[in-house]
């Protein structure tokens, strides 16, 4: 039997993702949700905060068993071969995400974290990489109208690049509300091709 084109549904469930990211970071940042704050130091006397969003381990969580479930539906329906590879992408660069807090929580001093930092420009390269692969593969591997695909790559492919800047808190804020925005806006012109 042939491998058939997947479904829109599984670029729907990425979108819906990203939204409820986007939601989690800016409510993080008007300050509505607790950060937890981890400070370190060294002999010297020297001494850093890092503050991160927990429910930032929410939307992972919901992303990787998302992946997972495509991956695994794609085998049983037999989907197309690429979709298992776009799930795996996502798969892998969620749990770089993780592994990333992971890191951030156990590291001991704060010579350990600078260089965890150092460790962390490589490993946000990687996983915006596969990301960008991930969703690529997918939203040529899903059944979705060619100007909703041509709008989610775009999309996908900016703000990961952005994601890669040093911004300010002020910016990043901006960032995720337009980010949110435009993927409930890929959403809405998505659902209207279809109907």
């Amino acid at each position: 039997m042939a491998s058939e084109k997947a479904p829109r549904w599984i670029i729907t469930g990425i979108l819906l993702i990203i939204i409820l990211s986007g939601v989690i970071n800016m409510l993080g940042m008007a300050g509505l949700i607790p950060a937890k704050y981890v400070s370190f130091s060294n002999g010297y006397g020297e001494e850093r905060t890092v503050s991160f969003n927990p429910l930032v381990l929410v939307s992972m969580s919901v992303s990787l068993i998302y992946s997972v479930t495509v991956a695994i539906l794609a085998l049983v329906r037999k989907w197309r071969s690429a979709i298992v590879a776009g799930a795996l992408c996502l798969i892998v660069c969620t749990l770089i995400d993780i592994w990333g807090i992971a890191g951030l929580l156990s590291t001991g001093s704060l010579d350990d974290l600078n260089a965890s930092m150092q460790n962390r420009i490589v490993w946000d390269i990687v996983g915006n990489l596969l990301y960008v692969i991930g969703c690529l593969i997918l939203a040529f591997s899903c059944n979705i109208a060619r100007f909703v695909k041509i709008l989610f790559v775009a999309f996908v492919i900016l703000f990961s690049l952005i994601g890669l800047l040093p911004l300010s808190a002020n910016a990043w804020l901006i960032v995720n509300i337009v980010k949110t925005c435009a993927a409930l806006g890929i959403l809405f012109i998505g659902y209207n091709k279809h109907t």
